[in-house]
């Protein structure tokens, strides 16, 4: 199993080998609490599941130089902020975030171990890949073909509608609830822009003065929660706009089999393109 760790610096050193190598790993597979209360009212019991905190605990030999080993750890390890655990075994891979807790050494028989701990506050694992839709959203569909007809002004056939609220099925084929990405760019100028869930009437919005090329970021993931701007002309740029959410807003999930996800602006015509990318989890390795 390769187990690699990246700081929230973006620096990562993999445990699979090298300076710091794992020996064991606890706390990767699937783990809850179960609740037993008795009834003296039916005859019975209730029973109740939860999952709290994650904490996840590795063992590792510290081979080279120690002197070496020791910079990399409390660099690395020694960072604040949320990093990363990622667990490969050539067929799948998992990544779940998480704040290095601590870390401890020993020595034992003439080697030298590190005990690293950290906590996971979303219990559950990311897998990679996960699901993507595109589509594109906010658009006019004519409804009518015909040749060589003219139409006088008396006339009142209907002869396009406008879709100033598009819809794509985002899928979910995990038994749990998925957090998920939407991007959307702004193919004409908006001043509101809004994705609601259709199965729970659950939505995010933002206001502001979008223009071309403009990219609007929702972020739905747990611990990553955010808001961002960015642009097609300068893919470095990422600026944090949730503080302009519209109220009532909610970083809503997309439940297991999946559900639909409308795209609403304040103005009609051809203005937004999206992607929807979903990040689907476990409850272990």
């Amino acid at each position: 199993m390769r187990i690699v760790y990246t700081a929230a610096s973006g620096e990562s050193v993999d445990l699979s080998g090298g300076l710091i190598r794992a020996v064991s790993v606890s706390g990767i597979f699937p783990e809850r609490s179960i609740d037993i209360e008795e009834s003296g009212t039916v005859g019975g019991s209730f029973i109740s599941e939860r999952r709290g905190v994650r904490k996840i605990k590795i063992r590792a030999v510290i081979c080279g130089d120690i002197g070496r080993s020791h910079t990399v750890i409390s660099e690395i390890f020694g960072f604040s902020g949320m990093g990363k655990l990622t667990f490969s075994d050539g067929e799948k891979s998992i990544g779940i975030g998480c704040y290095s807790e601590g870390v401890s050494a020993e020595s034992a028989d003439g080697t030298n171990y590190a005990e690293l701990s950290f906590l996971c506050p979303n219990p559950f694992f990311e897998k990679s890949g996960g699901s993507e839709v595109y589509v594109q959203l906010c658009g006019s569909s004519g409804v009518w073909e015909f040749d060589d007809w003219e139409l006088s002004e008396g006339d009142e056939t209907e002869l396009s509608v406008i879709l100033s609220g598009n819809s794509a099925f985002v899928p979910n084929d995990g038994g749990f609830d998925a957090g998920c990405i939407i991007t959307a760019e702004v193919l004409s100028a908006v001043s509101e822009i809004r994705a609601v869930n259709a199965g729970t009437k659950e939505f995010i919005g933002v206001k502001g003065n979008f223009s071309a090329g403009d990219i609007v970021i929702f972020r739905c993931i747990d611990g990553e929660k955010g808001i961002f701007l960015s642009s097609t002309q300068d893919n470095a740029k990422s600026e944090d706009i949730t503080h302009r959410i519209i109220w009532g807003s909610s970083f809503f999930k997309i439940a297991p089999n999946g559900t639909r996800i409308r795209i609403l602006t304040d103005t009609v015509g051809m203005n937004i393109s999206a992607r929807i990318d979903l990040k689907e989890y476990s409850e272990g390795f």
